[in-house]
């Protein structure tokens, strides 16, 4: 199986497909999947980018990432307003995650800081990044 993305003029994907190796040639190669679907679709060839589910080009794309053609890799769309790019192509929130045990963890885009709910008793916490320790709500 040989997984294909549409990009737009954006470098959005904005569609995913799956092809048998055999449709595309012999042997299934990047190049012979773009002739052949700028063929089958009518579309310019640099509109279409071969996708892994390997690891190859960072992550397996999903509609809405961006083709980085300048480091070979697609970027998940951004999270959040707030979050930044690294250089491992990534989203990384202003403040880290706490990862604390016995914690479920969501961002809080408006206070840009981690909301938490104690999965010992249900109970709602902030987490505090002047002490960094939890908050109860």
């Amino acid at each position: 199986m040989v997984y294909f993305c549409e990009i737009n003029d954006s470098n959005e994907v904005v569609n995913i497909t799956n092809w048998e190796d055999s449709i595309l040639g012999d042997p299934a190669s990047e190049a012979n999947g773009k002739s052949y679907l700028a063929t089958f679709t009518g579309k310019s060839a640099d509109k279409f980018v071969q996708a892994f589910k390997d690891g190859t080009r960072k992550q397996y794309p999903g509609v809405g990432s961006t083709w980085d053609a300048t480091n070979n890799v697609f970027i998940q769309p951004k999270p959040f307003t707030s979050w930044t790019l690294d250089s491992n192509h990534d989203w990384q929130p202003p403040v880290a995650n706490p990862n604390t045990a016995g914690y479920e963890t969501r961002w809080n885009e408006d206070l840009e800081t981690w909301d938490g709910l104690k999965t010992s008793d249900n109970t709602n916490w902030r987490w505090n990044t002047s002490t960094n320790q939890w908050d109860s709500l």
